[in-house]
């Protein structure tokens, strides 16, 4: 069985970097979150803030396969008090 890859997102195409606002805009997805439906420009601010080097957030695309099947993003990361938030869709 071949395992499930974790890409860092920032190493992902333009393209599918914004097909992840149609995932999380989506109804099965979106019923869960807490912060409603997403415009272009929040997603885009986020897409900035997770492809800064130093970020506190850090997201990956899961592949299995040739599929590319969610996402995982942890946020609010504390090195130091070693907590995080996280999602994964």
């Amino acid at each position: 069985m071949k395992q499930v890859e974790f890409i860092d997102l920032s190493k992902v195409s333009n393209s599918l970097q914004h097909k992840i606002l149609n995932w999380r805009n989506s109804q099965e997805i979106n019923q869960y979150s807490q912060i409603g439906q997403i415009d272009k420009k929040t997603h885009e601010n986020w897409l900035k803030e997770v492809n800064k080097e130093n970020s506190s957030v850090k997201a990956f695309i899961l592949k299995h396969e040739q599929n590319y099947i969610g996402l995982t993003y942890f946020s609010k990361i504390n090195l130091e008090k070693k907590t995080s938030e996280w999602g994964i869709y």
